[in-house]
């Protein structure tokens, strides 16, 4: 989801929470109903700076109500539903990835199967499969922070203008926190913020609007409760920023702590169960689709594709010890050693590995007989072995046979 580069935002406070970043989403401010317009920060360095100005804006449309509870009533802490996820056995992949490359299949279905998405609430109908985003952040010992996020074309002319300087942010915000607040609120979250980006400071272009969600309860996901932090929905006139033509689309944002060690993922669970034992702790896990250009390097191979990346810190004293115990513990149906080889056509080959094995150690294995595998061990400045699985999903990867079948 792109943010312009010389951004104004329009923050309107909801339930007396102001506009702000936290890691809890939101910072409590004024409960009173106006918007401030700031320069909204952005991870990439801009060379224009916008100019902060207040406005006031009515608010007409329907407002969550704030709800007291009588000093004598015992307040019960709600709880988030979700509905489980759907089980993705390794085998369903061609399929799925399948569906990715081609742009079929219903966005948030796409988005439960492939990255877990834990609720359920999708863009309207009409959407098509843009992106999908799961990053874990593992360094807390206690609890990692999940972050699951997708997106989605939407038809031209489904998504009404988005405008700052129109009463209540146009009729694009008007219609997006219409369709998007009941959705929330019916699974016992509250929308407590709105941001609306305006690049008239002289970046110009498409805006978007977006709106912040909070919930008391815990979120229950595949068997394992979270603390939920924030859900975000957004309404862009331009999703695809940076093509060529405008194209309108919708985002959907979760983020929640959930238990170190706890994988509430189907597919990311059935990976992991049938890879050997890592020996160590995982660091990191992702899950992100991504696009070239149809002259770049493997594009017969699928201009839309999906990629895993899995790293964590290995128990073993070298890098080319930790690369032998994990070829060891491959099952050779699931994973197995070998790429395609450059000889036989549609066969097998296995190669030896790079590296000398003391600083560095890497193979190539197949996920299922066709997806590119990268294994790659290296050792640190302090002694400490590293390892890394690369994990390629491209539709258009032929199975591979073993030689002389």
């Amino acid at each position: 989801m792109r943010t312009p580069l010389a951004a104004l935002v329009t923050c309107l406070a909801l339930i007396s929470t102001a506009c702000g970043g936290s890691d809890e989403g939101t910072q409590q401010g004024a409960a009173d109903l106006t918007t401030s317009t700031e320069a909204e920060s952005v991870a990439d360095p801009v060379d224009d700076t916008a100019v902060s100005t207040t406005t006031t804006i009515p608010v007409t449309t329907t407002t969550p109500t704030p709800t007291t509870t009588p000093e004598d009533t015992t307040t019960t802490t709600t709880v988030a539903p979700a509905t489980p996820l759907p089980a993705v056995p390794l085998t369903d992949l061609p399929g799925i990835v399948t569906n990715w490359e081609t742009g079929t299949g219903e966005p948030l279905d796409l988005a439960r199967r492939l990255i877990g998405f834990p609720l359920e609430i999708g863009p309207p109908a009409g959407a098509s499969p843009a992106t999908v985003d799961l990053r874990v952040w593992t360094d807390d010992p206690v609890e990692w922070r999940w972050e699951w996020a997708f997106e989605a074309f939407m038809p031209d002319g489904s998504v009404q203008e988005v405008d700052a300087d129109l009463p209540e942010g146009g009729p694009g915000t008007i219609e997006g926190r219409l369709y998007y607040d009941p959705l929330f609120e019916a699974l016992g979250w509250r929308n407590v913020a709105q941001v609306i980006s305006d690049p008239s400071s002289g970046g110009g272009g498409p805006q978007s609007v977006n709106w912040a969600y909070e919930t008391d309860g815990t979120l229950t996901i595949s068997g394992v409760d979270s603390d939920p932090i924030v859900g975000r929905a957004w309404v862009d006139e331009d999703i695809g920023f940076g093509s060529a033509d405008a194209t309108p689309g919708h985002r959907i944002e979760i983020d929640a702590r959930v238990p170190a060690g706890a994988i509430p993922v189907p597919l990311m669970e059935a990976l992991l169960a049938a890879l050997p034992p890592l020996g160590g702790d995982l660091t990191k896990l992702d899950l992100r689709s991504w696009e070239r250009l149809p002259d770049s390097f493997d594009a017969n191979f699928g201009l839309r594709y999906l990629q895993i990346d899995l790293e964590w810190v290995s128990n073993q004293t070298s890098p080319g010890a930790a690369g032998v115990a994990f070829i060891a513990g491959l099952d050779g149906v699931v994973l197995q050693e070998g790429e395609a080889s450059f000889v036989n056509e549609g066969e097998i080959e296995v190669r030896e590995p790079i590296g000398d094995g003391v600083e560095r150690w890497q193979q190539r294995l197949l996920l299922l007989d066709r997806y590119l595998v990268r294994l790659d061990f290296q050792a640190g400045d302090d002694g400490v072995v590293t390892g890394e699985l690369e994990i390629r999903l491209e539709a258009n990867r032929p199975v591979l046979s073993a030689p002389g079948e």
